[in-house]
């Protein structure tokens, strides 16, 4: 994504009818590598790991989105009921690297930008469920 254009309806007086914000995002990559073990008739095993590449450059990091690179781990499970029911249940890691922010907000020829500078960072548990039912 490059930019996006907002058009504002019934902009106040003094206001710009049209903001655009610009992204320059670029393409990305994502690796990633996971495996199933058939525990049992009734039991899969599953396991994975991916690498993301963001596709934010350092110098159009927002504090909005302040993406980086990250690391998945997944390990998950498949219980068979019947030939066409079965249950998975997942658990995801993701540890994203530390975003440093260094950006400049705001409208500079109304005199109202605000510089941001700083690191954001943190990591996230994913826990999910899957009723399937083949018919």
């Amino acid at each position: 994504m490059q930019k996006l254009d907002f058009q504002r309806q019934n902009a106040p007086a003094g206001a710009a009818p049209l903001t655009v914000q610009d992204y320059e995002w670029k393409n990305s990559w994502r690796f990633a590598v996971g495996g199933i073990y058939k525990y049992s008739d009734t039991i899969n095993l599953k396991a994975g790991v991916a690498y993301d590449i963001t596709p934010v450059p350092d110098e159009r990091r927002k504090v909005r989105l302040p993406d980086e690179n990250r690391i998945t781990f997944a390990v998950g499970s498949q219980y068979k009921f019947d030939k066409a029911t079965t249950f998975d249940v997942a658990f995801q890691y993701v540890m994203p690297d530390k975003a440093k922010i260094d950006s400049t907000e705001g409208n500079p020829a109304a005199g109202q930008q605000t510089r941001v500078l700083g690191t954001a960072e943190g990591d996230a548990f994913i826990l999910s469920g899957q009723v399937s039912y083949k018919f």
